[in-house]
């Protein structure tokens, strides 16, 4: 997995200079949007979003791929979605799949889709052999 790379800042002033990107309500976008900040959509965007964080409010929709580093979600999101932190509001619908490190969804949020956490442990039948449950009938049957 690799995420989107990311400006790193000198000092709090720098840092302060970048503005968020607003979608207001009643605003319609068709394209992808890539930026270095905060992009808040409170309208409508059907294009890929990749940015630092990314907010959908409860009004907001995304129909596309997203990519950054935290989601919130209070709207609508149609796509895959790839975000260290990623957060589901119970007013949230998402119709997507989601590769992430860290989620939350609260209860009353409608997910349909996957939910896979990056950087996952050890899956069952890949660790040492010392550690694999093994079925001991069939051993016992061959005796």
């Amino acid at each position: 997995m690799k995420f989107a790379k990311y400006t790193v800042f000198k000092s709090k002033e720098e840092k302060k200079s970048l503005v968020p990107t607003i979608i207001s309500e009643g605003t319609n976008i068709s394209g992808d949007i890539i930026c270095d900040t905060t992009v808040q959509v409170d309208g409508a965007v059907k294009g890929d979003i990749n940015c630092n964080s990314l907010c959908i409010g409860v009004n907001g929709s995304v129909d596309g791929a997203v990519n950054a580093e935290n989601v919130e979600l209070y709207g609508k999101l149609k796509g895959k979605v790839l975000a260290v932190k990623m957060f589901i509001a119970k007013t949230a619908t998402l119709k997507g799949d989601v590769s992430h490190e860290s989620i939350a969804i609260e209860p009353g949020a409608i997910v349909e889709g996957h939910c896979r956490r990056v950087n996952e442990p050890i899956k069952a039948g890949q660790g040492k052999e010392d550690l694999l449950l093994t079925d001991e009938t069939k051993s016992k049957s061959k005796k």
